[in-house]
C-alpha cells in the first residue's frame, strides 16, 4: 500500500490498536491516551496512495481539498498547542538533529540545524475540531501515543495555503509503528559488503553491513510491511533504462545469486506493518547500506533483519 497522507507521519509513537511504543533519540514514547478526542479519528491502516509531505501537497493544494500528508511532529521548540488539538509536521526534506547523529541534541524536534524559511516550506500544521467546526479543547502531547518526532500519517481538509501558511483540519490519523530508533541516521561504512559477498561467508546471527541498490523486480519494497529486496553492484545498474530497478536484462539466476531481502522484524521475525517506500531514501532504484544481522543465509537466499538503512 502506497500512502497519501493528510495528517503526518510520526517517527516515535504508538499505534492505538496493538500499540507499538517507539523512541528516537531516545526520546520515551507517551501512553496510550485517547480520552476526549472524536470516536474514528486516529485509525488501523494508513491510507491507501503515495506517501506525500507537507512541501509536497501543498504545490498544488487549494483551500477545501481532501488530501493525506506524511510527516514528524515538530518544526518548533513546542510544536504543540497547550490545551489546543492542534500541532505542527515536517516532512522528510529536512532532517532532524537525530538525523545527523546528534543523539545529545536536548530537543532536535526544533529541526535547528535547518533554516527557518526551509522549515516554514515543509511543514504542516495540523487541527482537530470537534462536530460543530471549532477546535477541540485537549491538548495533543500524548494523545494515541503522539510525542515529539513521533511519525504519522494526517488526511483531512486544508483549511488555509499559501507560501507561509499550510493548515489542515484531520478527519484520521495514523500513527506509524516503531522502527529501530536511529533506522535512517548517517552513512554507511565504507568497508559495507554486497549481498552476494554476505553469502559466501556469513552465518545466521552474523552482524553485517550490506550495500547494494533497491530493486529485482517492478516493485522491490514491499507493500505495507517493512521489506524490500536489494541487489548487489556485481549487477550493472543502466540507469538509462526503463524501470533500471527491474533488471530486466539479467537472467534470474544471476539476479538471484547477486540480491538478498532485507526486513524490519517484529517480536516474532516477520516483517514490521509499516509501509517503507517514500521513507527517508527508501524507493526502487536507491543505492544504501543496510546495518543487520543475517537471519537465513541457505540455497533459497539471504536473508537480512535490518536495524538501519544509510545512505552509502
Amino acid at each position: 500500500m502506497k500512502h497519501s497522507i493528510a495528517v503526518f507521519a510520526l517517527s516515535t509513537g504508538l499505534l492505538f490498536s496493538g500499540a507499538i511504543a517507539q523512541t528516537t533519540g531516545g526520546i520515551k514514547p507517551a501512553p496510550i491516551d485517547l480520552k476526549g478526542l472524536p470516536s474514528g479519528l486516529v485509525t488501523p491502516d494508513a491510507p491507501a496512495g503515495p506517501i506525500a509531505s507537507p512541501k509536497v501537497v501543498r504545490a498544488t493544494a487549494n483551500k477545501g481539498d481532501r488530501v493525506s500528508v506524511t510527516g514528524r511532529i515538530g518544526g518548533g521548540a513546542v510544536p504543540w498547542v497547550k490545551d489546543r488539538a492542534m500541532f505542527t509536521i515536517v516532512g522528510d526534506e529536512l532532517e532532524a538533529c537525530t538525523d545527523h547523529g546528534m543523539d545529545g541534541c536536548p530537543q532536535p524536534w526544533d529541526y535547528c540545524c535547518e533554516p527557518k524559511s526551509d522549515i516554514a516550506r515543509c511543514s504542516a500544521t495540523i487541527q482537530i475540531n470537534d462536530a460543530k467546526g471549532k477546535l477541540l479543547r485537549v491538548g495533543m502531547k500524548g494523545k494515541a501515543g503522539l510525542i515529539e518526532l513521533s511519525d504519522v500519517t494526517v488526511t483531512g481538509v486544508v483549511q488555509a495555503v499559501d507560501d507561509k501558511t499550510f493548515v489542515i483540519t484531520a478527519e484520521s490519523i495514523f500513527v506509524w509503528p516503531a522502527l529501530p530508533a536511529g533506522w535512517a541516521v548517517g552513512h554507511g561504512p565504507d568497508a559495507a559488503k554486497s549481498p552476494a559477498q554476505i553469502r559466501a561467508t556469513a552465518k545466521v546471527g552474523d552482524e553485517v553491513a550490506v550495500k547494494g541498490r533497491i530493486g529485482g523486480s517492478e516493485d522491490p519494497v514491499a507493500n505495507g510491511v517493512a521489506q524490500f529486496t536489494l541487489v548487489g553492484s556485481e549487477i550493472e545498474y543502466k540507469p538509462e533504462s526503463a524501470n533500471p530497478w527491474t533488471y530486466s536484462d539479467v537472467s534470474k539466476d544471476s539476479l538471484a545469486a547477486s540480491m538478498c531481502q532485507v526486513r524490519f522484524p517484529d517480536a516474532s521475525g516477520d516483517a514490521l506493518n509499516v509501509e517503507l517506500d517514500g521513507r527517508r531514501n527508501i524507493a526502487a532504484g536507491a543505492e544504501v547500506v543496510i546495518i543487520g544481522t543475517v537471519a537465513k543465509n541457505d540455497a533459497d537466499g539471504l536473508l537480512i533483519h535490518a536495524n538501519k538503512v544509510l545512505k552509502p
